[in-house]
């Protein structure tokens, strides 16, 4: 999946087995990915973003925003992929949406996007500047500030400010499939999506089996969540569908954490702790539609 300004150094052999200029590969590193349902990007070191959004393309495409300031000045910070368009976050500018680019034309590396500027969303200090966001589908962004009070919501150019049953300061946000997570210094609590909107009174604080741990970080499939502790644990909940061993906790024989739901789907519903081994820590984690990746370490 080689970004397309590396691919003119293929160089190609009398035997027609193709090289790669490795100072040209290696003169462009990525820093972050992030996906949606069919399309992938991923931020470089110098602040730029690439896009793979169609199943034929295997190589990425540079995305240009029109007259808004280049990298050099004003670095997209960090990426984040909704179900069908992309959002990032550019210093300076504030957050960017896009569902669709410009063609990309013969011989060319990038090309434009038909982005928008969610206004006021560009302070760099201050009650305003945003902390931390996260997409749903058809350009709908769900963000947090510097204030730490209210969680705001952008779609269809109107901007919405919600109060939340939370009291304590909110630090972090994330969606999974069906649901939004707030993090908190202390705690993480989960709130039920219809469709794009949340459901404020279906809050739930995530509570785990050590008291002495919490969530962290979430990652969701289609129907199951993964979630990584502080202290370097694993847990899983959701559905397991047709048994394809999502959920990481073994095969299904009528254990006391979970059920099945007609003949092959297991139903956990709290989260339930994986286990990755004595001596070792998860790291990081990562779902997919049927599947689930963690990188675990030995300390």
């Amino acid at each position: 999946m080689l970004p397309k300004e590396v691919l003119p150094s293929l160089n190609y052999s009398e035997d027609d087995i193709p090289t790669v200029n490795k100072e040209t590969l290696n003169s462009l590193k990525f820093k972050a990915v992030a996906s949606g349902r069919s399309h992938f990007v991923g931020l470089s070191e110098t602040g730029d973003v690439y896009i793979w959004d169609d199943p034929d393309i295997n190589s990425g495409i540079k995305m240009k925003f029109g007259s808004l300031p280049e990298s050099e000045t004003h670095p997209i910070m960090k990426i984040g992929c909704g179900w069908n368009f992309t959002c990032v976050y550019k210093r300076d500018i504030g957050l960017i949406t896009w569902r669709e680019r410009d063609a990309l034309k013969q011989g060319e590396t990038s090309c434009e996007a038909h982005y928008e500027v969610i206004p006021f969303t560009g302070d760099t200090q201050g009650p305003n500047k945003v902390i931390d966001f996260t997409c749903l589908s058809d350009g709908v962004v769900y963000f947090i500030t510097q204030d730490r009070r209210y969680l705001h919501c952008y779609r269809n150019k109107i901007h919405e400010e919600f109060t939340t049953p939370i009291e304590e300061k909110l630090l972090k946000i994330s969606s999974c499939h069906n649901c939004l997570i707030l993090f908190t210094e202390n705690h993480c609590f989960s709130f039920s999506l219809d469709g794009n909107d949340i459901l404020l009174n279906t809050i739930r604080r995530i509570d785990l089996q050590d008291p002495d741990d919490r969530v962290i970080s979430v990652s969701g499939g289609d129907y199951h969540t993964l979630m990584l502790t502080k202290n370097g644990q694993l847990y899983s909940t959701g559905i397991e569908s047709q048994r394809c061993g999502s959920l990481g906790l073994g095969i299904y024989t009528d254990q006391s954490w979970g059920h099945l739901e007609g003949n092959n789907d297991v139903r956990v519903e709290q989260p339930t702790k994986i286990d990755i081994g004595e001596g070792n820590v998860c790291v990081a984690i990562a779902a997919g539609g049927w599947q689930s990746s963690a990188l675990i370490i030995k300390v």
